[in-house]
């Protein structure tokens, strides 16, 4: 599965050089997801829908409203929102990955919860997290 999924991810973008792209999975424990985090290890993490409230950190998330559509801020999840400690606005820090994106087609039904995105603060390849999360949300 991961070599599947990093031949979609390296094929989707031009703009991740193969050299310095590394896909790695780990299994879905909180414990896990805040150790990764702790060590400044990962620019994007897919996690199930239920971790969130325990990763939602407005200041150690990136604001992912520009992955969608601004008209459609309202239909996300007010779980997926928090007010943005440096500007005082209500932003998106979770991308819900629908059943139908490209990034897990071929897994689909062996995917059994709903999955969210979410981009740490830390990531010095921000630009390049979100161009992934706008083109696996066609």
């Amino acid at each position: 599965m991961e070599e599947d999924l990093e031949s979609i991810i390296l094929n989707g973008q031009e703009s991740i050089e193969p050299e310095h792209f590394e896909l790695t999975f780990h299994p879905a424990l909180l414990e896990k997801l805040i150790v990764e985090i702790s060590a400044n290890h990962g620019d994007v993490f897919f996690i199930p829908e239920q971790m969130l409230s325990a990763a939602m950190d407005p200041e150690g998330l990136y604001p992912l409203d520009d992955v969608t559509e601004e008209n459609r801020f309202k239909e996300y999840p007010e779980d997926y929102k928090e007010m943005d400690p440096e500007t005082g606005t209500v932003r998106v820090f979770a991308f819900p990955i629908s059943e139908e994106s490209s990034l897990f087609e071929p897994y689909k039904n062996e995917i059994k919860e709903p999955l969210v995105a979410i981009v740490p603060n830390y990531s010095d390849h921000k630009e390049i997290s979100i161009e992934l999360l706008q083109y696996f949300s066609k």
